[in-house]
């Protein structure tokens, strides 16, 4: 006889077809109804069994409710999609506006991101169990119309079919047929004549498996059964693979994001150091409040140009003679030095010299003080002695301003005619801890040096919890001066004239219900 399967001609009594292992038929003998002769008719080792309609009834109802299921899903989806494309429609034009910074718009972008994983991720958690006890019912039944009436030829049939979750098909020593697949192992035991598959796991990706493999089993062996072996196989892939696909793309989000926190709050640092600085002929009025109050739509926004220095950019308008304009002025940054300079200004996108951005900002910090009217520029507003402005040409401070005591100025110059210096014998009685039953000041004072010169660094504070950077700044006839510039931006000022007490004389905006505040040291430290 000749192999239907590959056609190659078999000789003996063989039960499978030595060339490609196909199952071959076994002669049975059958007795004739009418002649009483013997005949011969085929015992089929695996076949089908049951009535197909009803496993087509079984499909279509099942397709009917994955169609139902998936147009709620597409419906809510088009619903979240509609209005997170409106959102960011929104700040994007915020972006294009000038309210907000292209950074941010990033930030927002990845936190929807991540948002919208999370929610894709409790769905799947909600949905999934529902997935994995219908999957494991329709495993069921599509091995209900099975026949097996040899575990061999079911091995040959399992190894034989085409199921990419099937790596390899092999009988353990039980006799059982076991199918190792991708995502667990199954084994394949036959009760009553129908085959049952057991996974070795009991998670959602094993019964997508095991489903996978029962319905390539019976499309195998019954071609002319109603299901779609492929599409399903496609389908319980997408599904194995979803939560994974989540989470890649939620950590790589999560990565992005935490990148553009650290660029913008890197960038927003620098910022908050123009604003709060101030130039050396007003160094009571800073940049934010001197720009706020002359420029209109005011934006400050960060970068680093493209040899590597740190850029703050500010952008504002006000009226030039009876036109209004946007003025734009660069500031570089330097964060080792913890300064900053005016590097160029433009009007309406047009480079100005040195000296007439100087006398511009000139103009503006003289209108803070009343001298001039706010948000107006004229032409002899730019007409002056450039000693005037010169200042504005200089490198700027980063420290916040601050009403020194009488007798030092901001830039540690004295006006009293003492020597700027602090010895550390002098004021190594500050270092300990210092309070008022309210407010609490730890002190450390270095002893690497023996004298300190004006706005050099002495030592480390705490106010409460907040590090700070203590700093000397001056000294009159009484007492020392020193200025301790917390890492949350504020500063506040001590004065110290021995002893066991001490005072805070001045702080920036936030601190201010400090200052006047007497303190006593409460445990003296040894430096």
């Amino acid at each position: 006889m000749f192999c239907t399967n590959c056609g190659k001609e078999i000789e003996g009594n063989v039960r499978f077809c030595p060339e490609c292992g196909a199952l071959v038929t076994k002669a049975v003998e059958k007795a004739d109804d009418r002649s009483g002769e013997k005949s011969i008719s085929p015992e089929p080792r695996i076949g089908s069994i049951g009535d197909l309609g009803l496993l087509r009834q079984m499909t279509e109802k099942a397709g009917k409710t994955k169609k139902a299921a998936g147009r709620i899903a597409v419906i809510l989806m088009l619903v979240y999609a509609f209005l997170t494309v409106r959102g960011l429609l929104n700040m994007l034009q915020s972006v294009l506006d000038g309210k907000d910074d292209i950074m941010s718009f990033v930030f927002q972008v990845f936190v929807i991101i991540l948002f919208t994983c999370g929610l894709l991720h409790i769905g799947l958690e909600i949905i999934l169990p529902f997935i994995q006890g219908r999957k494991a019912v329709h495993a069921e039944e599509y091995l209900k119309y099975i026949q097996v009436n040899d575990r061999r030829a079911l091995m040959h049939a399992l190894g034989q079919m085409k199921c990419a979750a099937v790596k390899s098909v092999y009988m353990d020593e039980h006799g059982d047929v076991c199918v190792a697949g991708k995502k667990s192992k199954h084994t394949v035991t036959v009760q009553n004549g129908m085959p049952v598959i057991m996974s070795k796991r009991d998670n959602y990706k094993a019964v997508l498996e095991r489903e996978t493999i029962a319905a390539c089993l019976l499309k195998f062996l019954v071609p002319e059964a109603p299901i779609n072996a492929y599409e399903n196989e496609k389908s319980n892939l997408q599904l194995s693979r979803m939560r994974l696909l989540l989470a890649i793309v939620a950590a790589l989000s999560g990565l992005l994001l935490i990148v553009v926190a650290i660029v913008y709050a890197t960038g927003d640092s620098y910022i908050n150091m123009v604003k709060n600085g101030y130039p050396e002929l007003y160094p009571n009025i800073t940049y934010r409040e001197a720009f706020d109050a002359f420029f209109g739509e005011c934006e400050w926004e960060y970068f680093e140009s493209e040899d590597g220095r740190d850029v703050v950019e500010f952008h504002g308008n006000c009226m030039y003679g009876d036109e209004q304009v946007l003025i734009t002025i660069q500031f570089l940054v330097y964060e080792d030095k913890g300064t900053f300079e005016i590097y160029t200004a433009a009007i309406d996108g047009e480079e100005q010299p040195a000296l007439v951005y100087s006398l511009l900002l000139l103009k503006v910090f003289e209108s803070y003080n009343g001298d001039g009217e706010r948000g107006k520029l004229q032409l002899e507003d730019f007409i002056s002695d450039e000693n005037d402005s010169s200042a504005f040409i200089e490198s700027e401070e980063a420290a916040p301003a601050m009403d020194l005591p009488e007798g030092i100025d901001n830039s540690g110059d004295w006006n009293i005619g003492q020597d700027n210096t602090v010895t550390w014998e002098s004021i190594r009685g500050m270092s300990g801890r210092w309070s008022d039953g309210n407010v609490e000041v730890s002190v450390s004072i270095y002893s690497d040096a023996e004298e300190y010169v004006a706005y050099s660094e002495v030592g480390t504070c705490f106010f409460g919890e907040i590090l700070g950077t203590l700093c000397f700044i001056g000294s009159d006839e009484t007492s020392q001066y020193l200025m301790c510039e917390l890492d949350q931006g504020d500063c506040f000022t001590l004065q110290y004239w021995g002893g066991g007490e001490m005072k805070i004389v001045d702080a920036t905006e936030g601190l201010r219900s400090v200052v006047g505040v007497t303190l006593y040291c409460e445990e003296h430290y040894e430096s």
